[in-house]
């Protein structure tokens, strides 16, 4: 796309010019945010549709290859359930151990 030029009106409202609007898919209504350049004076324009494939992808990178990350989740919850119920059965054993009366022979 070339260069496009907008206009900022009285009430600062920023009108974007109809190929800008075509080339990021937007629609009235629809949500900008406007994020600062790279070098002073310069702010880029994202839309929404653009900040959510963005953030997609980039969660995409940290994604599971294989299986799903909830089966995994749930996995490592019942390892750590079964560990902590097997640390309590001994701790109760050895309570009652020390409990015990203790007989001379």
């Amino acid at each position: 796309m070339q260069p496009q030029r907008g206009r900022i009106d009285r009430s600062g409202r920023l009108v974007i010019p109809a190929p800008v609007r075509r080339e990021l898919e937007l629609r009235d209504g629809d949500e900008l945010t406007f994020v600062s350049g790279e070098t002073p004076g310069e702010v880029r324009l994202v839309s929404r549709r653009a900040a959510v494939r963005r953030a997609q992808a980039l969660v995409r990178q940290y994604a599971l290859r294989d299986g799903s990350a909830v089966d995994e989740l749930l996995a490592e919850r019942r390892r750590d359930a079964e560990r902590e119920e097997a640390e309590l059965q001994e701790h109760s054993q050895s309570l009652e151990r020390s409990r015990a009366p203790h007989t001379k022979t």
